[in-house]
């Protein structure tokens, strides 16, 4: 079966990719080779400050984008993601809509880009991905769980690397990852700024239910840019995600 195929299983209403698209009930709407449309039809309560949502929704199609041009045997690991929010998540309860498309053919690399929007057609972020080129072990398994009123719960202070936020191969998805650390530098962060987000993914933490932590380090505070880095270690301390945030105040 090739990655197109699994993919237009799902959008057919098969099952979902993986668990924390089961959790979040997020439905992938279209898919074709370099092209995908996805959304999450009712956006659980607002846990998270920042981007939240926005990159595990983009993570999917980001994802989808690529691997729907990929023959039999290969699969992708997301390497970058940047992220420009351009306007608040619509309230909880309410549709987040995400379109993507492959820029550039896939060879060791590929970078795909998307575009996240209210239900309405507001836009609300832009979205950029760098995924690795990869040997794949196996097809993966579709999932079926009913849709959780509280996926992100287990984000919190205490901050656990749940069952439930898993991607395909047992891991914490990568958009998950980014959302937490995209929390932890907006509450540093003063409100109201327009927020550009870069994440490098380092290595993959275990959806094992073992905690996480971040460390935020403000870079720059001045009266109308303000920049911070922060680094998210998995429960034996190794860094597994690096990133940085610049935020510009209007007057």
């Amino acid at each position: 079966m090739t990655p197109l195929t699994l993919l237009r299983a799902v959008a057919s209403g098969a099952g979902s990719l993986a668990p924390v698209h089961a959790a979040l009930g997020t439905v992938l709407d279209a898919v074709e080779p370099g092209h995908a449309v996805a959304r999450v039809p009712r956006l659980p309560p607002h846990r998270l400050r920042g981007p939240g949502t926005v990159p595990v929704l983009g993570d999917l199609v980001l994802s989808a984008a690529v691997t729907s041009s990929l023959a039999a045997g290969l699969r992708i690991s997301t390497l970058t993601l940047h992220t420009a929010m351009l306007g608040p998540l619509p309230p909880p309860g309410e549709a987040l809509v995400a379109r993507s498309y492959l820029v550039a053919p896939a060879g060791a690399t590929a970078v795909s880009r998307a575009e996240v929007c209210a239900a309405d057609g507001r836009p609300v972020a832009q979205l950029t991905a760098r995924s690795a080129v990869l040997s794949s072990d196996g097809e993966g398994a579709l999932f079926h769980d009913p849709p959780d009123p509280d996926p992100f719960a287990a984000l919190g202070s205490g901050l656990r690397a749940a069952s439930g936020l898993a991607n395909s191969v047992g891991g914490v998805q990568g958009g998950v990852l980014a959302a937490v650390v995209g929390h932890r530098i907006t509450a540093a962060l003063p409100e109201g700024m327009a927020c550009d987000h870069d994440v490098t993914f380092v290595r993959g933490i275990p959806a094992d239910g073992a905690p996480m932590s971040v460390d935020v380090e403000l870079r720059h505070g001045g009266r109308r840019l303000v920049a911070a880095d922060a680094r998210l270690r998995d429960a034996g301390g190794r860094v597994a995600v690096l990133a940085s945030a610049a935020g510009w105040l209007d007057p």
